[in-house]
């Protein structure tokens, strides 16, 4: 049943739509790309898909605005029998970016400010962002690298542990210097910084400091396959309870770019991951992705993606272009599949659609460090999505999109008892969005 202040909202949104369509100078634009499938366990919560392109081919700079408008029917992911509620909340988007060549470098930024306002669970409002800049330089020998920079805030959705209010929020920063490039062997250095933090003191285990570094050897066999060899290393601190963590990785990469309408990245390590004082989330063993992009036809895009990570890793993975940082997994190791494809019905209409899968194995933090402690259980998510998107002018585009996020928990209490939930999820939205190139 939607609240009685729904309509509120509602001709709200509507209003913002209607003056987007009214901004509307041109009406030859080509189709903008759709998001996919956004990266398991994510939800309207902490972002909504958006509809403003990340650059544009006319301009390197852009700026643009989102209003969304999206029911929830379980807001406060409710689990083990306990009732859903669902809620309508809008979100507004404010984004802007830049993607500029300067001689033999290039600058990129994307940055937006989102704000969602709930119907009913007050409790619930937030604001969210996400940065990404980066400085793509070469030197006129062999020389050349990257610099990168993420920063991220969202809200968590409720779960098992805490059906209360968090906001976590993440940064990033690496860089990376190759020494080859036009030659056939590359050598690479890198190395990274990342922080997590939580408003709630329920997640304070999960926040930690991390710093890595990894050295690699790159062969490029063909013009469209490339070969590397690596080895990876990091130490991790843990501000709550002053545990630190190692890991150390040994790893095969490669890409295989075969035309312009394929492309293949792999990548597969023996990892071996140890805790000084949590000794059960202990891991030893492979972990890898594979992201393949494919358009067997001019209308038809496709790609599928998989990982297999410590549950610290996976969340900042980004395999695809859409990823949102999901930095509160604690899991011992996570296996993420998904696969997504856009149809582009017109030159104005495209649909997208998708389902993803994560498995998690979970381990009690507050008992890991315990003589024969082990992980209580599991977590699955099923995610199906499903949308549309209307673009009728290079600067306007609306949409709706329905999806369902389906839940499996099974998990051991402190007593030894075991306990399973099946919470579901459906949610249902429409967005307008104006871009300015």
């Amino acid at each position: 049943m939607i609240p009685s202040n729904t309509p509120r909202l509602l001709v709200l949104s509507v209003l913002a739509l209607a003056s987007l369509g009214a901004m509307a100078q041109s009406d030859n634009a080509p189709v903008q790309s759709a998001p996919g499938v956004q990266a398991p366990g994510s939800s309207g919560m902490s972002t909504s898909a958006s509809a403003i392109p990340g650059n544009a081919s006319q301009s390197p700079y852009y700026l643009g605005v989102q209003q969304g408008l999206t029911y929830e029917s379980n807001v406060r992911g409710a689990w083990g029998g306990q009732p859903k509620i669902g809620d309508w909340f809008s979100t507004t988007t404010l984004r802007a970016g830049v993607n500029q060549p300067i001689s033999r470098q290039r600058f990129f930024a994307d940055a937006s400010l989102r704000y969602n306002r709930y119907n009913d669970r007050s409790e619930l409002n937030n604001t969210g962002y996400g940065l990404t800049a980066g400085w793509d330089w070469a030197t006129v020998e062999r020389i050349s690298g990257v610099f990168t920079a993420h920063a991220d805030q969202n809200l968590t959705r409720p779960t098992m542990t805490s059906g209360q209010r968090n906001i976590e929020r993440s940064t990033e920063l690496s860089g990376v210097a190759r020494i080859g490039g036009v030659t056939a062997l590359t050598f690479e250095l890198g190395a990274n910084l990342r922080s997590v933090d939580h408003s709630n003191i329920s997640f304070a285990l999960s926040e930690y400091n991390r710093t890595g570094a990894h050295a690699a050897v790159l062969y490029r066999l063909s013009s469209a396959t490339t070969l590397g060899f690596g080895v990876a290393g990091a130490r991790s601190s843990y501000p709550f309870n002053g545990d630190k963590s190692n890991r150390r990785d040994a790893y095969v990469q490669g890409s295989w770019t075969p035309s312009g309408l394929t492309d293949v990245q792999a990548r597969l390590a023996q990892t071996k991951m140890t805790y000084d004082i949590l000794s059960a989330r202990d891991y030893t063993g492979a972990t890898g992705s594979l992201v393949v992009n494919w358009r067997p036809t001019g209308k038809i895009a496709t790609s599928l993606f998989a990982a297999r990570d410590t549950g610290g890793e996976i969340g900042f993975l980004r395999l695809t272009p859409d990823s949102n940082v999901s930095s509160a997994n604690t899991s011992t190791i996570s296996n993420m599949l998904g696969v997504r494809g856009t149809y582009e019905l017109s030159a104005k209409i495209l649909v997208d659609m998708g389902v993803s899968w994560q498995r998690r194995t979970l381990v009690n933090l507050f008992t890991a460090g315990l003589p024969g402690a082990s992980a209580p259980g599991s977590d699955t998510l099923t995610v199906f999505q499903l949308g549309t998107r209307w673009s009728p002018t290079r600067n306007v585009s609306v949409g709706c999109q329905v999806s369902r996020e389906m839940r499996n928990t099974r998990t051991t209490a402190l007593d030894g008892s075991q306990s399973s939930s099946n919470p579901a999820n459906d949610i249902f939205g429409c967005f307008g969005a104006y871009t300015i190139y």
